[in-house]
């Protein structure tokens, strides 16, 4: 069995690879809090830094994040899509009241109004994998 992470990095490697299929020269970027020094070969040389390569043009795929992601992004560029996962703003924690850390803000509330939202499917068997609560769903916003 993979770990969230894995998962979200395998979904990352499946994305990458359809769109190249139409561009050729799309670059991915992964970034995990959660690297150790076993995993820097498979993450390069980004680590961290990869955020300063995120613009415009970008797809960021965010799905239960454990950092503020959105606030960075936010602060960063309005990537073209977003892969995140969605909630109502007003929920601040989970299903066994763990705070959110990737909850949005004022900042990040005004950078959904420029995106359209659409529910991404995930079926529980993914939810699972990625040991998060079945009550939160992933949705792909596009750039209006």
């Amino acid at each position: 069995m993979t770990s969230g992470p894995m998962t979200q990095h395998a979904m990352a490697f499946t994305v990458a690879e359809e769109i190249r299929k139409f561009n050729p020269g799309i670059r991915l970027i992964a970034q995990n809090p959660g690297y150790r020094d076993c995993t820097f070969e498979v993450k390069g040389q980004f680590g961290a830094g990869a955020f300063v390569d995120v613009d415009d043009e970008s797809l960021v795929i965010s799905a239960y994040a454990s950092a503020p992601v959105r606030e960075i992004i936010a602060d960063i560029a309005k990537p073209a899509m977003i892969i995140a996962t969605f909630w109502d703003s007003g929920i601040v924690a989970d299903e066994k009241s763990k705070p959110f850390l990737d909850a949005d803000s004022p900042r990040t509330m005004e950078m959904w109004e420029s995106y359209e939202r659409t529910e991404f499917p995930v079926s529980n068997m993914e939810r699972e994998l990625l040991e998060f609560g079945t009550h939160l769903e992933v949705s792909l916003f596009s750039r209006k």
